[in-house]
């Protein structure tokens, strides 16, 4: 899927420490949030695990689960530069590389909003916490990448900075 097909409007994504939420400009001042959760506009950036050996239920799918089952702030672990997460069971540790949840969610996200997410965007953009290093920058972009959003380094933009920008819009 190429993401810069002929058009001009753009693509957001804020990979959030609790949700996970997509925009896309609509026309010179528009403003479209996707819809991604069953309920809300977002989609929550957990995971979950019944047992060990399970297939992995994202979003409100693990919300259901036992407290002790559920990946949450998986982002936490760019932060403090963590290849893996964990979860305890009864029968063992399952360990699991931190950048493979964070696609998993990402992946759920493009997956509810369609196949015409990307179509038409000329630019693909992301957020990123203000006090995140270049290493911590990339490692994001990298997972954006597996996703097949290919978004520049340049169009990496602090979430305070996102934020005004989403409220200027707003008003």
């Amino acid at each position: 899927m190429d993401q810069r097909e002929s058009g001009n409007s753009h693509l957001g994504i804020d990979f959030g420490t609790s949700t996970t939420l997509l925009a896309r400009s609509r026309g010179l001042t528009g403003l479209e949030i996707l819809p991604l959760g069953h309920a809300t506009e977002w989609l929550p950036s957990i995971v979950g695990y019944s047992k060990r050996d399970s297939n992995p239920k994202i979003g409100e799918a693990a919300e259901g689960l036992l407290p002790g089952h559920i990946l949450r702030s998986v982002k936490r672990a760019i932060t403090f530069s963590q290849a893996n997460v964990h979860l305890d069971f009864d029968d063992g540790r399952l360990e699991i590389p931190a950048d493979d949840i964070a696609s998993l969610i990402i992946r759920e996200a493009l997956d509810r909003a369609g196949p015409d997410a990307l179509k038409g965007a000329a630019s693909i953009r992301a957020a990123c916490p203000a006090m995140w290093d270049r290493d911590q920058r990339l490692r994001l972009l990298t997972i954006l990448a597996r996703c097949g959003l290919e978004v520049p380094l340049m169009d990496l933009i602090d979430e305070p900075i996102a934020a005004a920008i989403a409220w200027v819009n707003h008003r």
